[in-house]
């Protein structure tokens, strides 16, 4: 092996090689920050849209429904509660002003909000939930918390696998081009 390596052949694999490292690593760093911007603003959009559709059904509904509603709402990813005070709000959650979607409209509904975020997760790096807590104009509260998931997980791990797989390929090719050359 270090014979071949010694040889114009194995210097030519082993300057594509390193080239070919550059290149991908450069690449796969741009577009790991690009695609994970995107996602986290796209994330924001869609949980803001989804909490704020919350606030304005219940907001809409007479006090008798707005229970019932909540319940309806209740999915495996969404927590929502209706009542007279807000939730205790867990040790650890940051609070903060929400800037919703529809925040206009918001305004007229509500007398109060505030968005709630908490549960980092240590081995992913990820948030856990984002919340919203909302004061409604005649004086109830609704908290409504939306588990956060992170779907470039997977597809980051398969496409650093793809990309890696013809990285391979390439740099065998190389060899085999540079083998015939010599």
């Amino acid at each position: 092996m270090r014979r071949f390596f010694d040889s114009f052949a194995g210097r030519v694999l082993a300057v594509c090689g390193a080239v070919l490292a550059v290149l991908l690593a450069a690449s796969l760093y741009l577009h790991d920050k690009l695609q994970s911007h995107a996602a986290e603003r796209g994330t924001a959009e869609i949980v803001s849209e989804r909490l704020t559709s919350v606030i304005e059904a219940l907001a809409a509904a007479p006090q008798a429904e707005r229970l019932s509603i909540a319940a309806a709402l209740t999915a495996p990813d969404l927590e929502i509660h209706w009542g007279q005070e807000p939730l205790s709000i867990p040790a650890g959650t940051s609070i903060g002003t929400l800037r919703p979607v529809r925040a206009d409209r918001l305004a007229e509904e509500t007398a109060e909000l505030r968005s709630l975020s908490g549960g980092i997760d240590s081995e992913h790096g990820v948030l856990r939930w984002i919340g919203i807590q909302a004061r409604l104009r005649d004086g109830t509260w609704v908290d409504a918390r939306l588990a956060t998931v992170s779907l470039l997980a997977a597809a980051d791990m398969a496409f650093h696998a793809y990309v890696g797989a013809v990285a391979l390929a390439l740099l065998l090719l190389a060899g085999l081009a540079a083998q015939a050359i010599v």
